[in-house]
């Protein structure tokens, strides 16, 4: 071990990462049986295809997604990474433009042009645009496989909701994974596509392969922590196995020990990591957790917060699994006055198994902290009352899956209740009978306040509470309450409605009976779409209007979803909007031109295939997608008439038949003095004749004359139009052959 005031001392170069996917294929460990997965499947498939990445946050997946761009699956591939995180686009056009950029980028081939391969047809039709640029690169790269990556993939949904892109991307991406050959598409993410919106996702459910993405093995953890240090740090007995139990394998977590482990032996001028070093470190995370550590901690809802609260409390000593049931019983024998719903919290413990906080013995039953290190820093940081105080500020209501722990409610009743029992005694105890008043009046003199008066308040809706000045009297309707003679000060509150106050001057013995009817506070949704004039149909209501319009004065209490409508556009579902008091809330969607399938065939073949002005590839001819409505075809081949018409989609069967008229022949007629061979495009025709002639079709021939010993042979090219005659003279004598 060097000493820490050793001159000799040299700072070791930090090699781990933390925060950011990682780049670099020195640092990246493991995963060879993912990265086999993926292979296989990509291989394997005749068609293009769907694999989904799941995983939760800081596993690796983004990681991996980069390994692969940097071309770990082999040269046959050529991956696409997009961010959607980062995706800063405003409709379909942008979308596909982008991803276009991304791929020309990737291929990097002299023949393929962002300009004249994309960005010239995509003023006319991105979408079309974009399929022809796919086959494009199909036919000049055939024996290489596009892997378009999506990091993130639940964002698809968030760019759509706020109008970002259409669905009709998630149609193109599902068109792709069906029918294309050698187009792959890889999805990142956190969930499975089955936990989704279903709107978005049913094009893709049944069909997509998922790949859960989880810790990194002991043996590839034990490499990340020793090999970027090899040779500079030196690790303690055990230290790399407590690294092991304190993280699990954790990707993200490994590396921060790492870091920090290298980071601590800077400052301690030494290169060996002893077992203290490791505590230190762990102590110092603990005390000043991770933003990550935070932001994970704060999404949790209030039942897995206490569930994790009363798991590392009660492993406080010794980490062990635990049946659930001591954790259900933990908050009651604490004495929080709170306790679980048993169905709630064995939920709470599957979705923490199922997101990698909490590890679940074979048998099913029992259950502790994946990562030791969350349990210490769980146990230091949110004790149970600690939890209890979190989750109750402020006066809120607890989540679901915890409740007041109801026999303890109940207790101050049961002291007030025998108050009024005792006092009632007291009252006929010493009034006695020689009092001419009957057994009522006796208990009105024993516990009737005196200068009270009686309320009764209701209210349209009903549900508000009343305050009567700071006392909170209850809900209406709120029948015959008895309160202190007076002036008053009334306040009324119902969620989503107006607060309404009021004076009351109430007599002694007055008895107040009020009704009050409570406004609702209102919002305005402004609903647009381009193009414009799309019919609106708000929660399954169709509306006299189309876009834009605003409906007015809808309810705060509801979630609302609209559905858009324009003859030859893709409806579009927007749901869950949320509606704000006293102002205007805009939603607004690209509507997607609905496409149907096509394919162009010919007779004869291989013709080539001219839609809307721009030649996209030669029959058989299969079209991704083309917009709803007229279009101009011609199909050309050389020795055959255009075949051009206006082609109204969707077609007939999704299918055009072009049947190809040959021109009418030319005529190519040979006049030799005396004699020569003839030869037209290479091929030999006549030998040592003086004239020939034969038809051919229209178009451009080589033609040879040779084979006479005496002079040198001729050579022309000859442009044959169709029905004519061309004439080829040739004089063999001195001046010819020097030409």
């Amino acid at each position: 071990m060097a000493d820490r005031n050793s001159s000799s001392f040299q700072p070791i170069a930090n090699p781990y990462i933390v925060g950011n996917p990682i780049e670099d294929r020195k640092m990246f460990f493991g995963r060879e049986d993912d990265f086999e997965y993926i292979r296989k499947k990509i291989v394997g498939g005749k068609k293009g295809g769907l694999l989904i990445l799941c995983g939760t946050r800081r596993s690796g997946k983004t990681s991996i997604l980069f390994q692969i761009k940097g071309g770990r699956l082999g040269e046959e591939f050529v991956p696409i990474l997009i961010d959607m995180q980062s995706m800063t686009v405003q409709d379909d056009g942008e979308f596909l433009a982008k991803l276009a950029f991304e791929i020309i980028r990737a291929i990097d081939h002299a023949d393929i042009s962002y300009k004249s391969d994309y960005l010239a047809a995509a003023a006319q039709n991105p979408f079309n645009a974009f399929q022809t640029l796919i086959q494009v690169i199909k036919t000049k790269l055939p024996d290489r496989k596009l892997v378009l990556m999506f990091d993130e993939y639940e964002l698809f949904e968030t760019h759509v909701e706020k109008g970002r892109f259409s669905t009709d991307i998630l149609h193109l991406l599902a068109s792709w994974m069906e029918h294309s050959t050698g187009v792959f598409i890889v999805f990142t993410g956190s969930d499975k596509l089955e936990s989704r919106q279903k709107t978005y996702w049913e094009h893709f459910l049944g069909k997509a392969l998922h790949r859960r993405i989880s810790f990194l093995s002991r043996g590839d953890t034990f490499r990340l922590a020793n090999e970027p240090v090899s040779g500079v740090v030196n690790y303690g007995e055990g230290v790399v196995e407590e690294i092991f139990r304190l993280t699990a394998g954790q990707p993200f977590y490994t590396q921060v020990l790492c870091q920090s482990l290298v980071d601590h032996l800077n400052e301690q001028r030494k290169t060996t990591i002893e077992a203290e070093d490791l505590r230190s470190v762990v102590a110092e995370l603990i005390e000043n957790p991770l933003p990550q550590m935070i932001f994970n901690w704060g999404s949790l809802p209030d039942v897995e917060k206490l569930c994790l609260s009363c798991l590392a409390e009660l492993n406080k000593e010794e980490p062990r699994p635990l049946a659930l049931d001591a954790v259900c019983s933990f908050p009651v024998d604490q004495d929080t006055g709170f306790r679980f719903d048993s169905q709630k919290l064995y939920e709470a413990g599957e979705r923490l198994f199922q997101h990698d906080i909490l590890a679940k013995e074979a048998d099913g039953e029992r259950f502790t902290f994946k990562m030791d290190i969350w349990r210490q820093w769980v146990g230091r940081m949110h004790s149970i009352w600690q939890v209890i105080d979190e989750i109750t500020e402020g006066g809120r209501r607890v989540g679901e899956g915890i409740r007041k722990d109801e026999p303890r409610k109940y207790i101050p009743w049961l002291v007030l209740a025998g108050a009024l029992i005792v006092a009632v005694f007291l009252g006929f105890h010493f009034l006695g009978p020689q009092d001419e008043i009957g057994p009522a009046d006796r208990l009105s003199v024993a516990i009737v306040p005196p200068d009270s008066a009686w309320v009764s308040i209701e209210t349209e809706p009903t549900g508000a509470t009343v305050h009567l000045g700071e006392r909170f009297l209850g809900r209406t309707p709120m029948q015959a309450r008895r309160v202190l003679a007076g002036v008053h000060f009334l306040r009324l509150e119902l969620a989503d409605h107006r607060v309404l106050g009021d004076t009351l001057d109430l007599a002694r013995d007055d008895t107040l009976r009020r009704g009050f009817q409570l406004a609702e506070i209102t919002g305005d949704l402004r609903i647009l779409s381009t193009p414009a004039g799309a019919g609106i149909t708000l929660d399954g209501r169709q509306l006299d209007a189309v876009t834009p319009y605003t409906v007015r004065s809808l309810s705060l209490v509801d979630h609302y979803q609209v559905a858009l409508t324009l003859d030859g556009y893709h409806g579009v579902t927007i749901p869950n909007i949320i509606v704000q008091g006293d102002t205007v809330i805009t939603v607004s969607r690209n509507l997607g031109l609905i496409m149907f399938p096509l394919t162009v065939r010919s007779r004869p073949d291989t013709a080539l295939v001219i839609w809307d002005s721009i030649e996209v590839g030669t029959t058989l001819y299969n079209f991704g997608g083309v917009a709803e409505g007229e279009h101009d075809l011609i199909v050309r081949k050389a020795g055959y008439k255009d075949w051009s018409r206006t082609i109204n989609i969707p077609a007939p069967n999704n299918l055009i038949q072009a049947e190809l008229d040959p021109l009418t022949p030319g005529k190519l007629v040979f006049l030799i003095a005396n004699y020569a061979d003839i030869r037209i495009n290479g091929e030999l025709y006549a030998s040592g004749v003086p004239s020939w002639s034969g038809e051919f079709p229209p178009g451009t021939y080589r033609i040879e004359l040779d084979n006479n010993p005496s002079y040198a042979p001729l050579t022309r090219t000859i442009v044959l139009e169709a029905g004519v005659a061309d004439t080829t003279t040739y004089q063999f004598d001195e001046s010819e052959a020097e030409r």
